[in-house]
């Protein structure tokens, strides 16, 4: 699955996770097909549980289980950039 698809699964499922593809991060041209950039410092699941918990304190792994677990099931994986910013990358990048 392409990023592109991806952040629409992502974005039904959570709302507040504003996944969109890496070029619109880093201000590119070209599309990004492989790399997602969340902009969602600070925003919560619809459960309530935070998205991105880059100090480990609600999850163990720092991401909310469900949006890790949709993002795997697509062949991408989660990686923190910094404290506030959360990225996807596609495992075939």
């Amino acid at each position: 699955m392409k990023a592109i698809t991806l952040c629409k699964h992502i974005n039904k499922a959570f709302p507040k996770a504003n996944a969109v593809t890496y070029d619109q991060w880093t201000g590119e041209e070209k599309v990004d097909k492989h790399r997602i950039w969340f902009r969602c410092e600070g925003e919560c699941a619809p459960d309530g549980m935070p998205l991105h918990d880059y100090w480990k304190e609600w999850h163990p792994t720092g991401f909310h289980p469900k949006l890790q677990k949709l993002v795997e099931k697509h062949g991408f994986y989660l990686e923190n950039h910094d404290a506030g910013t959360m990225m996807a990358c596609s495992l075939d990048w």
